[in-house]
């Protein structure tokens, strides 16, 4: 499940241009996974148990966290480079993953 998740998000960054990912470095928010689409709304999900989702469609706030994510991350660009960055990184752990098995005794099925 988790690959073919994975999958879907590099064929987005590859056929959509306005879809972004980007990858830091920094522990700005360590534990937790932010999901904002602007002007739609956004998701922020602790990811440490107990599990805790926040979802969001008000317009202001989701232009803060979007904002607020702009800065955190400095990406007021959106050079090739910047894009490329997180495809590659991403092909990268999809490859690694492709040789796992995740139950005992049974085989990979991609197609699941």
């Amino acid at each position: 499940m988790f690959q073919h998740n994975l999958h879907g998000v590099i064929h987005l960054l590859e056929t959509h241009e306005n879809f972004s990912v980007y990858l830091t470095k920094d522990k700005h928010l360590a534990g937790v996974t932010i999901y904002v689409r602007e002007d739609v709304g956004l998701f922020v999900v602790k990811t440490l148990a107990p599990l805790v989702v926040f979802a969001i469609n008000e317009s202001n706030i989701t232009a803060a966290f979007w904002d607020y994510l702009q800065v955190l991350l400095n990406k007021e660009s959106k050079s090739p480079q910047k894009r490329n960055f997180p495809l590659t990184k991403l092909k990268e752990v999809a490859h690694r993953l492709e040789g796992i098995n995740y139950l005992p005794g049974r085989q990979n099925n991609n197609d699941a």
